[in-house]
């Protein structure tokens, strides 16, 4: 059985307060008579010549505690970081706060066409928090060379139109030096942020939902954003898929919340406390692509090339 690791863990004295994770290790690719598996790297254990594949157990293990001592532990287990992600979003600017707290000096990276909503709002986050916000704007021609090099590592149609803004932004903080970063992924996917949850009509179905999009988690995000992240010499980690707060999210009590689950009134609660400003706050949710502006770039440069859909025009770049 042959084993490739997808992902190059960059080495330092803080990969022990990673390890511990479920989902922010690095990812292994292994050939299984043929299929490709992808799991943890921490689900799998060699024996001999052979591996042994664990079950990873992350249920019941923080019940009682609040969301503000889990976010907190949350990015502290995330070592020395020194840059962070942002959207201008309620997941990434309620990481950005913490990190704040815990870093004087810390830089915020965002990427999207100079009039994108995330642009603006990441504009808004920064100037409250009196942070820098470096901004990688993007251009057509831009997207195009990044779209031609993030096929080349393999990711598919959804995962290079989700890449683009996180390439672009990456990119430019590992040029001002800054490899070790924070993002906001996981958020979405514990805390009901998809507008498939609002179709679910029952706590049993969006429990189940949840789980489902936890579970290959890795196999999609994980495995993007590590690939584009190594490829840059870069390490990105995601707080929110820190295990003390898949505990938390997995413990709560989802009959009692279904007024407001898909608002994220916990966090943007936790977003108040910690005193963002409160256009993020109350900032609906805009997927990356959408808030960026790539997608509606995108559909244009398609139909400028006289084709059909972007995932097409994708595919002849």
């Amino acid at each position: 059985m042959r084993i490739k690791t997808a992902t190059n863990t960059i080495k330092d004295r803080e990969d022990k307060l990673i390890r511990t994770d479920i989902f922010n290790t690095a990812c292994k690719s292994i050939d299984l008579a043929g299929f490709e598996m992808v799991l943890p790297g921490n689900s799998i254990t060699r024996i001999g010549r052979g591996i042994r594949i664990k079950r990873l157990d992350y249920r019941n293990k923080n019940k009682g505690k609040d969301i503000m001592s889990v976010l907190m532990k949350a990015v502290d287990g995330c070592g020395a970081f020194d840059g962070v992600l942002v959207s201008g979003g309620i997941d990434s600017s309620v990481i950005a706060a913490i990190a704040k707290k815990k870093k004087e000096d810390i830089e915020f990276f965002t990427s999207g066409f100079p009039d994108s909503e995330d642009i603006k709002f990441s504009s808004i986050l920064a100037d409250s928090m009196g942070v820098n916000v470096n901004k990688a704007f993007l251009t057509d021609e831009k997207i195009k060379d990044i779209v031609v090099k993030l096929k080349s590592l393999g990711l598919d149609t959804y995962n290079v139109i989700i890449g683009i803004t996180e390439y672009s932004a990456i990119k430019l903080a590992v040029s001002r030096g800054r490899r070790k970063l924070l993002s906001g992924i996981g958020s979405d996917e514990l805390f009901f942020g998809f507008a498939k949850h609002r179709l679910e009509r029952s706590a049993s179905s969006l429990r189940s939902l949840r789980d489902e999009r936890l579970s290959y988690i890795n196999v999609t995000d994980m495995i993007r954003i590590n690939k584009i992240a190594d490829c840059l010499g870069a390490r990105v980690l995601s707080p929110y898929l820190n295990e003390e707060i898949v505990n938390f999210a997995l413990n709560m009590r989802i009959e009692t919340t279904r007024d407001d689950i898909y608002h994220k009134t916990q966090l943007r609660l936790a977003g108040k406390k910690l005193g963002l400003d409160e256009r993020i706050v109350e900032r609906n949710k805009k997927a990356m692509q959408y808030g960026s502006g790539v997608m509606k770039h995108l559909e244009k440069l398609a139909v400028e090339n006289g084709i059909k859909n972007v995932g097409e025009y994708i595919k002849r770049i």
